[in-house]
Order: structure tokens, then sequence, then C-alpha cells
């Protein structure tokens, strides 16, 4: 039974998320093909349907998240020893809803994925440490240092992957 309703979970979320991956094909490819043939102002009319993807994402995630981004970002930075969270965000990992954090020792000079469950709070994953040096924030002493202001934005991008990082400010 309990491994019924994990699959329907699972294939409500992977229904959701195909329907709004086309709904953004529609939306952005459609128009571009469009635009390049010779015709009048056929613009959609505005339109309402039935079914509004961006309000069923919305709805399943407010009830399905129970634990928040600052209790999440707590976690993860407890997880590592000497951890500072540096940034992290919602996502979908493996089709879960997830948060994926990224935290960092300064001591050992040494980062780590940290991914925790949004409807428990419980970690899921810890990567093995990479050096901070293969992200370019050991120039200048270290994380913080001259880097302080550049950590609020932007990516980074490491060898297995890229991280999208908050407005949080580094002390």
């Amino acid at each position: 039974m309990v491994n019924l309703l994990k699959t329907s979970r699972k294939s409500l979320v992977t229904s959701i998320l195909a329907a709004g991956l086309l709904t953004s094909v529609i939306v952005v490819v459609l128009p571009m093909a469009t635009a390049q043939l010779p015709m009048k102002d056929h613009r959609m009319a505005n339109i309402t349907g039935s079914v509004n993807v961006r309000e069923a994402i919305t709805n399943f995630i407010n009830q399905n998240q129970k634990v928040s981004f600052s209790q999440a970002s707590e976690t993860a930075q407890n997880q590592i020893t000497n951890g500072t969270v540096l940034g992290g965000h919602m996502g979908i990992a493996q089709g879960y809803l997830v948060y994926t954090f990224f935290v960092a020792d300064n001591g050992i000079k040494t980062g780590y994925r940290v991914t925790v469950d949004p409807g428990n709070g419980q970690v899921l994953h810890t990567s093995e440490g990479f050096p901070l040096k293969s992200l370019g924030l050991m120039h200048g002493g270290g994380v913080g240092g001259n880097w302080k202001d550049h950590i609020r934005g932007g990516t980074w991008h490491t060898q297995d992957g890229v991280w999208k990082m908050t407005n949080q400010t580094v002390k």
C-alpha cells in the first residue's frame, strides 16, 4: 500500500512537471515559429482553461512542504562539522521535491552538497567533500575574505553540476 502511494505521488509530480514543460515549450517555441511567418496579428486571445498548471504546482508544493527553507538550511549546516551554508534552492531530484544546499567547511577548505527532504526535514544525501579551490573560492583568504561580495547571487559551476546561489551574505 505504501509503495502504491509513493508511486501515485511520483506519478502526480511527473504529470504536473510534464504539463509544465509542455506549456513552457508551447509558450516559448510556438511564438518564435509563428513570428517568422508573414501573417497579420493573429495572437491568441486571453483564455481561462479548467486546468491551471501553475496553481496546481503551487498547491502541490504548499501541501507537501512541511519544513521551511531556513529549517532545512540549519539541518544542512549541522550535517557538516564547522559548516556554513553558502547557498541553496528548492528543486526536483530523481522525481522528488528537495532542498539542495552548498555547505562549506572553511577550516579544511572543503565544500559539500547536502540534500534535505522538505516533507520531513531528513538529510537524504551528503556528497563527499570537494576542494573549495575547485570553485575558485580560495583567492584572497578563503570563503569570505575578498569573495564576500561575489558570493551573493550568480551561478557556480563544479565538476558535477551547477550551483545557484541565494542572495545570502557570507559572514
